[in-house]
């Protein structure tokens, strides 16, 4: 039986390394793309006195990852206020990259502060238009790929250590006397993606076998034909024009935004019918249609997968398509 379709993946991709591909340095891992946040605060000098504005509808492990380091302040304040900022942390939502002109308003607002760009989605490089001396990006191998955990962190375009903290017994036991009982439990996953002392065995192994960039590549392939799925049908009629062009030079988000103006009780009803026909996750959340991290304009939307893992999304597109009209 396949495996249900959540809105990140869950099952891990796989690229097997061959002749001429360059594996990863394993000292480049983190446990999590949350780990990978805090060390690019530090990484930029920032210290418990540091400002850091941070998108609305950020998850509590942003900031809780913010917080390990600096004062996270929401976007909206520090625009409106002029509050002085040390760094900026921006969201591709989804894996949607910035359109050209947003990267204005991040420069004004930045002013040399460090620039912090949240890929956790995205699973090809996307051009930056960015003046700051110091920019930082961070990637969640989770939600790329489907592994149990595994962040990295870049600066200027090279990669960070992960400089892992005390090994507890707990943890040490965990990995290496309970981990093959029990690694497919969340709870052990959970561990070691919030913990700052080891990465996951798993994706240890995973990382030593497998091509990071020829699975990324392949995952992109797979989203990019899903999304001009999504950019043909009716659903996309009400996109903004930066959005089109993203799919067309090649952004490779991996959820798309639905159902944008539609009803809660529309959303609802269409969730269900993904679910019970397609087992497939969708959810209802807010979405920044402006696309511009520094003026947003977020609207709910239904959020679908269109990862790697979705392989019948031509299906459940026209199935939307036909429930849409219905009274909800």
């Amino acid at each position: 039986m396949a495996a249900p379709i959540e809105l990140w993946r869950t099952v891990m991709s796989s690229a097997p390394i061959r002749s001429g591909c360059k594996p990863l340095d394993l000292r480049f891992l983190f446990p999590g793309g949350r780990q990978a946040l805090t060390a690019c605060l530090f990484e930029a000098g920032l210290t418990r006195n540091s400002r850091v504005a941070f998108p609305e509808w950020s998850s509590h492990c942003v900031l809780s990852a913010l917080g390990k380091c600096a004062t996270p302040v929401p976007m909206a304040e520090v625009v409106q206020h002029g509050i002085k900022i040390d760094a900026l942390m921006f969201y591709e939502q989804w894996g949607w990259p910035f359109p050209k002109p947003a990267w204005d308003d991040v420069n004004a607002l930045s002013r040399g502060a460090a620039v912090i760009v949240d890929r956790v989605d995205s699973a090809t490089p996307t051009a930056y238009h960015c003046s700051s001396e110091n920019i930082f990006e961070v990637a969640s191998l989770s939600k790329l790929l489907g592994l149990p955990g595994g962040g990295l962190g870049k600066k200027n375009g090279s990669y960070l250590d992960f400089k892992p903290g005390r090994l507890t017994t707990f943890t040490k036991v965990l990995r290496d006397e309970f981990g093959p009982r029990i690694r497919d439990v969340q709870e052990y996953k959970d561990h070691f993606k919030s913990s700052d002392q080891a990465v996951n065995p798993a994706v240890l192994r995973w990382v030593s076998e497998n091509c990071l960039d020829c699975a990324l590549d392949e995952e992109g392939r797979a989203r990019r034909l899903n999304l001009e799925l999504v950019i043909e049908s009716p659903l996309s009629v009400n996109w903004p024009g930066w959005m089109a062009e993203a799919v067309r030079v090649g952004a490779t988000p991996g959820i798309a935004p639905i159902l944008r103006g539609g009803s809660p009780n529309k959303m609802r009803t269409m969730m269900g019918l993904l679910g019970e026909r397609f087992q497939t996750q969708s959810a209802i959340y807010n979405f920044n249609w402006s696309g511009n991290p520094v003026r947003p304009s977020y609207e709910p939307c239904l959020a679908v997968p269109v990862h790697g893992m979705v392989r019948n999304l031509e299906e459940i597109l026209r199935e939307i398509g036909r429930n849409k009209s219905m009274p909800g």
